[in-house]
């Protein structure tokens, strides 16, 4: 009976099977398989028995809500224990899916079949046949005792994936029964795992931009790799060793795999992926999905780790958690010192959103212009004297509670920084890139001083806020040496500062190619901080920590920045 045509969105994995299994090339059955027309006199028929809880099925599958519901896909192929000259296991030689599957992208009711025939040579006349799937890796009957789980690749549905671009390892046996006419019927049992991946989000910036890009699978011992075959079952004492084989992957066509939803998992959703495991209880079990934030320009990732799991052979297990990640307020722009938010009146949820149409690439006439607007800097002079003891001039407005001079050059030298690429939102929409440094308590602790006594001067004994003396950054040894990658392991003695740029006072700041006023997240992501100090000897300027990472070099520095530039001053209080 035809099976009613399901949604566009539901089944688009079933259309895996576009491209030809070059894996079965060696196998002389091939070129007949290929043929619209084969001669099948004298050929044993093996046909799928009616189950309706169970279906007979490999290499692309659809999520039902608990379990996997397979479909046989062209270039599938079954093996039967009647041995040949050369092997123990026979492969079919003709199959009939190829005649009732269409060929391209297109979702329909012919992209996939739950029944097949397959057609056999030989002499079949032993009431019962054990019947062996092995996934699209294998398809040469001379590999018919082991299994290969890809790391890469490895996913079976739902989203329409190239037959090429699905590395499976599925793996499934069965008893075949004759039956009177000769003929032959089977089920099939699987006996690798799965796992169903269906995140979701409650925050509007993972629905509003949540494109998953590809999910990469970690834990403690193999997931995949090639395993032995023991009584048709996997043989788990022949686990791979190597840790290549303790990550599993996939990705989409184009770079797109899944978007996510804004609730749980629905009959009629296909925002989840499923991919193979081998069967075992894991720990340290870590699923990480990767995004493509907005104008980053570079990868961000949402990481949940699980204790431990338990997958059984056969079973899908499905992991459904909303994705709720660090919001950040976008308040934070200032010019230095100012009263108001740089985008004040304008801002990006506002009637008028200004910010936002600045954010992308919209030029404006609404950033602040003069000092007759709260939102202007500062213009504090820096300095009441010129000798070097003159009292220290501090920001005193929205900049007075950020770092002094003396404690960004303390967070340079000793801050040991790490960068990480965690997602968070902003302005509901997602972004990532973070640098993690040592908290001033910590370096203070690590060096025998007090907190104090950091504020008071810098590594080098200057008290860089009176001195009209700057600091010369190139002088100073970073003690931590190269920059860490990730979160740092002593989480407790770290604070986070993330990559949120700022805005441009002048058409060529930051972007020259783009004459806006604009800068936001430089490729593949900045962070400029401001200090509450100025800089001596120029009315307009102040110090920033800024961290600037490229395709080229990464860049930590304290530097001078013109006091109009609107930056963040949002340092956490504990730092």
């Amino acid at each position: 009976m035809k099976r009613k045509k399901k949604k566009a969105g539901i089944l688009p994995l079933l259309a895996l099977a576009a491209v030809l299994f070059t894996a079965c090339a060696a196998d002389d059955a091939d070129t007949d398989r290929q043929n619209s027309k084969p001669d099948t006199a004298g050929l044993t028929a093996f046909v799928m028995e009616d189950s309706t809880d169970n279906p007979a099925t490999r290499l692309v599958g659809e999520h039902t809500g608990s379990g996997v519901r397979f479909y046989w896909s062209r270039d599938d192929r079954i093996f039967v224990d009647n041995p040949t000259e050369n092997t123990e296991w026979r492969a079919d030689k003709y199959n009939n899916i190829r005649d009732l599957t269409s060929e391209g992208w297109e979702i329909d009711d012919r992209a996939c079949i739950p029944k097949a025939k397959f057609l056999f040579e030989g002499e079949f006349t032993k009431p019962e046949y054990r019947v062996r799937f092995l996934g699209r890796n294998y398809g040469n009957a001379e590999y018919a005792d082991r299994v290969y789980i890809g790391d890469e690749k490895n996913y079976i549905g739902p989203q329409m994936l190239p037959i090429d671009d699905s590395q499976t390892g599925d793996f499934a046996t069965g008893i075949a029964h004759r039956q009177a006419d000769g003929t032959y019927t089977f089920k099939l049992e699987h006996k690798a795992s799965y796992i169903t991946l269906r995140p979701f989000s409650t925050q509007k910036a993972f629905t509003k931009w949540g494109f998953v890009y590809s999910i990469e699978i970690s834990a403690d011992q193999a997931l995949c790799g090639m395993f032995d075959i023991k009584g048709d079952t996997i043989d788990l004492s022949s686990r791979p060793t190597d840790e290549k084989y303790k990550k599993i992957s996939c990705s989409g066509p184009m770079n797109y795999l899944l978007k996510i939803p804004s609730e749980a998992f629905s009959a009629d959703d296909h925002s989840y992926a499923i991919m193979v495991v081998a069967p075992g209880t894991y720990t340290n079990f870590t699923v990480r999905y990767r995004f493509s934030p907005n104008f980053n320009y570079t990868t961000g990732y949402v990481t949940k780790t699980y204790p431990r799991v338990t997958f059984t052979a056969g079973k899908n297990k499905v992991i459904s958690q909303d994705l709720q990640e660090t919001v950040y307020p976008a308040d934070t722009y200032y010019m230095w010192d100012a009263v108001d938010p740089y985008w004040k009146g304008y801002e990006w949820d506002s009637a008028d959103p200004v910010q936002l149409r600045a954010l992308h690439l919209v030029e404006t006439d609404k950033n602040p212009r003069s000092n007759t607007d709260t939102r202007w800097y500062n213009e504090v002079s820096p300095y009441a004297g010129a000798d070097g003891a003159a009292p220290a001039v501090a920001a005193s407005r929205s900049c007075k509670d950020c770092p002094n001079i003396n404690e960004l050059i303390w967070y340079f030298v000793y801050g040991a920084p790490y960068v990480d690429y965690e997602v968070y939102a902003l302005m509901d929409e997602i972004w990532c890139g973070r640098v993690w440094l040592k908290k001033l308590s910590t370096i203070a602790r690590e060096q025998g001083k007090t907190v104090a006594e950091l504020k008071e001067k810098a590594p080098d004994g200057v008290d860089y806020t009176r001195s009209t003396k700057k600091p010369d950054m190139d002088s100073f040894h970073i003690a931590s040496g190269e920059l860490g990658h990730g979160k740092p392991n002593n989480m407790t003695d770290y604070f986070s500062l993330p990559f949120l740029g700022g805005y441009g006072p002048t058409e060529n700041d930051f972007r020259p190619s783009h004459p806006k006023r604009w800068m936001f997240g430089n490729t593949p992501g900045a962070a400029f901080y401001w200090s509450s100090t100025p800089t001596p000897g120029s009315p307009d300027e102040a110090y920033v920590w800024e961290v600037d990472l490229s395709r080229d070099y990464d860049k930590f520095d304290i530097r001078p920045m013109n006091r109009q530039y609107g930056i963040s001053r949002m340092w956490p209080a504990d730092r």
